[in-house]
């Protein structure tokens, strides 16, 4: 089924009733997402759902929301930030006057890709179920099916099925060749994506360099979300076989990289470091750390953890100190009952982590200083915005009880306010275990 038929047809409706321009919108937005070109979509966005409310199409509301979302989904990786308009998405694109849409069925990569984003294994048996249920809607014939098929085989390998992934990509393609269509690039990109995770870099290389010979003959234009990860995926490859100086030949410019592909040029990164101290500079850390910002910031916690420890390893070898004292006393992942992973605070690595009770996250804002009681604490610059607003032994803003009482328990309760005789609490009132020990009252000035 071809999935663009329609719109080509709205198009043509729109250039008859002299709206050129807004015709040539719904295809600049799919292709800049394709060029990887985030902030121009950005920027179209706008103009695009305006278009779709004065059509009264609903099927122009999905086709745009899908394309936004592979722009924050895709491209820029977001996880829990895009979780709310992804399951939006996939009700509206489920209602009565949009079932038929062939957009509604895109909506489902759009889904599984965000909860891949927040946590990957930790939403397998969800991913597989929705690509699932939506796969037996549509035939091979249908180019979602490519798509649905590879959002599964990227479900299975984090589930460490790996093998049973390059199978099940192999039985989806033969299905898709006996309906006589051509296998996009997705498949075997997806199949490299999982002979490298699984360390089978020559069987990686070898596919990649086949696959180079196959558009060097095509002779046809390739957009950059193929080129750029083809060539990342070189580069990790050649740096697992040991060729470092072809592999360093092979790495994308930082510049041209969107936040789908920082993990890969991570992991390259980190092995060409491991052997080499002298590329291992602070520039690279530097990179790193807006790596780990951007993913905290939109909710993709797993890509996180995963980033920060190649981070800390690297940092060990460069010899950072505040990365040193935190690795020597980090207790792994912070994890929900249910299981699933709590992101790290964005301060975490910068924290001195010298005493025993200052571990663990805490709410307050303390000055980069000793405070009166001994524990050298580092400003919390990310921290919320709270009404009661207090100074305390080492601490800029003091939540009120009130504020405090609605926290979930994990969260520490309140600083001892300055105006109230100090309370014997470890590390200014906040330390999750709220132990009491004795100290000296603090001195006045």
């Amino acid at each position: 089924m071809d999935i663009w038929n329609w719109v080509e047809k709205l198009q043509e409706d729109l250039r008859q009733a002299g709206q050129a321009q807004n015709a040539h919108l719904l295809t600049r937005l799919a292709d800049d997402v394709s060029e990887l070109q985030v902030d121009r979509v950005d920027a179209l966005l706008p103009e695009a759902r305006a278009l779709g409310k004065a059509l009264d199409n609903p099927w122009v509301d999905v086709y745009v929301g899908h394309w936004a979302l592979r722009n924050r989904v895709g491209n820029r990786m977001e996880g829990e930030s895009a979780l709310g308009e992804s399951v939006a998405l996939f009700e509206r694109a489920h209602r009565a006057d949009t079932l038929d849409c062939p957009q509604s069925i895109c909506v489902t990569q759009d889904l599984a890709a965000c909860y891949g984003n927040i946590d990957g294994p930790g939403w397998v048996p969800e991913r597989i179920e929705v690509c699932d249920e939506t796969l037996g809607r549509i035939d091979p014939s249908w180019a979602c099916f490519q798509c649905l098929s590879c959002e599964k085989a990227d479900a299975l390998l984090d589930d460490g099925r790996g093998q049973d992934a390059l199978e099940y990509l192999q039985v989806q393609a033969a299905a898709i060749q006996a309906r006589g269509k051509e296998v996009f690039d997705s498949f075997p990109e997806m199949q490299i994506k999982i002979l490298l995770a699984s360390g089978r870099a020559e069987e990686a290389l070898a596919l990649i360099e086949q696959r180079e010979a196959e558009v060097a003959a095509a002779g046809d234009y390739e957009p950059a979300n193929c080129t750029v990860p083809r060539r990342l995926s070189k580069a990790w490859a050649l740096a697992q076989l040991g060729r470092d100086e072809e592999a360093l030949q092979q790495l994308v410019p930082w510049s041209e990289l969107t936040p789908n592909h920082w993990r890969l040029w991570a992991n390259t990164a980190s092995t060409l470091c491991s052997r080499d101290g002298a590329r291992n500079t602070w520039d690279l850390g530097t990179r790193f750390n807006t790596i780990i910002e951007h993913f905290a910031a939109v909710g993709a916690h797993r890509l996180v953890i995963e980033i920060a420890a190649l981070s800390l390893e690297l940092a060990l070898q460069r010899g950072a100190r505040w990365w040193r004292s935190a690795s020597s006393v980090w207790p792994g992942p912070i994890w929900r009952s249910c299981g699933r992973i709590v992101a790290l605070p964005r301060w975490w690595p910068a924290w001195p982590h010298g005493s025993r009770h200052c571990r663990r996250w805490h709410r307050c804002r303390c000055l980069p200083t000793n405070c009166w009681h001994g524990c050298k604490r580092r400003a919390n610059s990310t921290s919320r915005a709270i009404p009661s607003v207090k100074r305390s032994g080492c601490c800029r803003r003091t939540p009120s009880s009130p504020t405090t009482a609605r926290w979930p328990r994990s969260l520490p309760r309140r600083c001892t306010p300055a105006a109230q005789p100090p309370k014997p609490w470890r590390c200014c009132g906040t330390s999750c275990a709220a132990t009491r020990r004795k100290m000296a009252r603090r001195p006045t000035p």
